[in-house]
């Protein structure tokens, strides 16, 4: 029998990326994935955008993520011969004159010229947005649920999944490998999003489960081609049909949707959206979300062929490809982690 170099726990979005990579470098990988029950990553948007809102500066490594996150995407979409990547704005309404003022003051800086854009955003009217509205380039969505979709079809067609739970007590530690249901591997990297009470070498890192709620609707007579975010975004997807998210939720973890969400989304969105629209999907997710906001990369401190690429949070179709080439070059003994990301900043 054949010894994989990894398997890898989960095929999220982490899992899909980190496995290509490590493909792409002549590794043989074996996934495990349950049918992405509980996935995040097939409810989520699957949007990326550069500017945090809040502070109005740029997202962590936002100039050096950008670049991989287009190569990486449309690398891997001409490998399984789909288009996943879609550019495009997103229009941030004002919601007072502190923000609109600081937006034209960031926007002259050295830094923000390929973000922050002078554009006057013509589509909405001066009573939609009574502080003014600001148009931020170099955003998007990903087609994750296509991607992830057309991966599977690809593991299975080379008989590199396994589709079912993961069981920790059937992992087998042996002198120089690790066997799991008679398929032997020499390390496992854990790719669970915020399933970690599922790999007890990992459950005590800080990773917080975040709910969170979307709609899709239809609206065939709005024509509005870039992202929209006034506190909540509302995403274009083609043909009259939109995605609007999304609500957090830290207390109540129960994954089922709930009426009170729906109507914060829609009394976000009726307040522009003149046009009328249609429910057809209401969806629940939990994201995984780290004490610090940085993912979690790294090797157990006790056994180095346990691995663990999670808690990419939600800015993870942005982060991503950068994470899997610098951790595969970890892997590769190239380099090492960077400290802020290393899961060894939580085994003291």
């Amino acid at each position: 029998m054949s010894v994989f170099d990894y398997i890898i726990v989960g095929q999220g979005l982490a899992g899909t990326v980190l496995s290509f990579e490590l493909k792409k470098r002549s590794q043989s990988v074996l996934v495990i994935d349950n049918n992405f029950k509980d996935s995040s990553s097939m409810v989520a948007a699957g949007m990326w955008n550069p500017i945090v809102f809040k502070r109005l500066s740029k997202s962590w490594k936002a100039d050096e993520l950008l670049p991989e996150l287009y190569r990486f995407y449309r690398e891997i979409g001409t490998f399984l011969g789909g288009d996943y990547l879609v550019k495009l704005p997103i229009d941030r309404v004002f919601p007072d004159l502190a923000s609109a003022n600081q937006f034209d003051e960031k926007s002259d800086l050295p830094g923000f010229e390929n973000y922050l854009s002078q554009e006057e955003v013509s589509e909405l009217t001066s009573q939609q947005t009574p502080f003014g509205c600001g148009r931020i380039q170099g955003g998007g969505f990903l087609k994750i649920q296509e991607l992830l979709m057309d991966y599977r079809n690809y593991l299975r067609n080379e008989g590199a999944v396994l589709e079912q739970n993961f069981e920790a007590s059937a992992l087998n530690f042996l002198d120089d490998l690790l066997e799991y249901q008679g398929h032997k591997a020499k390390h496992i990297i854990f790719c669970v999003g915020h399933n970690l009470s599922s790999t007890p070498w990992f459950s005590d890192l800080p990773i917080q489960p975040t709910k969170g709620e979307l709609l899709s609707i239809d609206s065939p007579k709005l024509n509005y081609n870039s992202i929209l975010n006034n506190g909540k975004f509302l995403m274009p997807l083609g043909d009259g049909k939109f995605k609007l998210g999304a609500t957090y939720e830290w207390e109540d973890l129960e994954l089922r949707i709930k009426d009170e969400s729906k109507k914060q989304l829609l009394e976000h969105v009726e307040t522009f959206l003149k046009e009328d629209f249609q429910v057809t999907a209401h969806e629940v997710g939990l994201r995984p979300t780290v004490k610090d906001r940085r993912p979690l990369l790294g090797a157990h401190p006790n056994d180095k062929r346990l691995l663990i690429f999670n808690g990419l949070g939600t800015k993870g179709v942005m982060i991503a490809p950068w994470l899997a080439v610098h951790f595969c070059d970890f892997l590769d003994s190239k380099s090492t982690l960077e400290k802020e990301i290393d899961v060894k900043r939580y085994f003291k």
